[in-house]
């Protein structure tokens, strides 16, 4: 659809609201450039993760919460206590990740969740489960939120169901 659009209208499109970045993005950049050989970064199981609705009473006690968003979308408000490492960024820093211990994880709207947690379940943590409905979800079910009043710059970010890395 934006192809078809105007000029002026696809730049101003483009500008305001853009995709988040693919589920492993750096890492499949490295690759690609022969920098390192990172191609366990792609997603190559698209199978359903585990997932909990965060529209419920959902219980997070002794769990990361990893928020795959963008920095931009994680700033002005997260769950409690989350993390937020953008899954552009997630195979880079695998090393931030416990493994003894169940990974909630959240983006906006539970698509880049459950491509995240899928990837994750791939390459062998067990105790993840994706937050289905997300971020959108958990506001609208009037969960705690910490907030920052900084003011997110750039575009902001779209949520799409855009298989990413590999999906169907």
């Amino acid at each position: 659809p934006l192809l078809r659009l105007e000029r002026e209208a696809f730049v101003s499109s483009m500008s305001e609201e853009v995709p988040a970045r693919p589920l492993n993005m750096i890492a499949i950049e490295r690759t690609n450039r022969g920098d390192e050989d990172l191609s366990f970064a792609m997603l190559t199981h698209a199978t359903e993760s585990p997932a909990v609705d965060l529209s419920q009473d959902v219980s997070i006690e002794g769990s990361l919460v990893l928020d795959v968003r963008e920095p931009s979308e994680f700033l002005p408000a997260h769950i409690p206590g989350a993390v937020n490492l953008p899954q552009a960024e997630l195979a880079t820093r695998l090393d931030e990740l416990p493994r003894d211990r169940p990974i909630l994880v959240v983006c906006q709207g539970g698509y880049r969740s459950q491509r995240a947690a899928q990837f994750l379940h791939q390459i062998g943590y067990d105790n993840v489960v994706s937050g289905r409905g997300g971020m959108d979800a958990w506001l609208a079910a009037g969960r705690p939120v910490e907030r920052n009043d900084a003011i997110p710059t750039g575009p902001r970010i779209r949520e799409t169901e855009w298989a990413h890395a590999g999906g169907n």
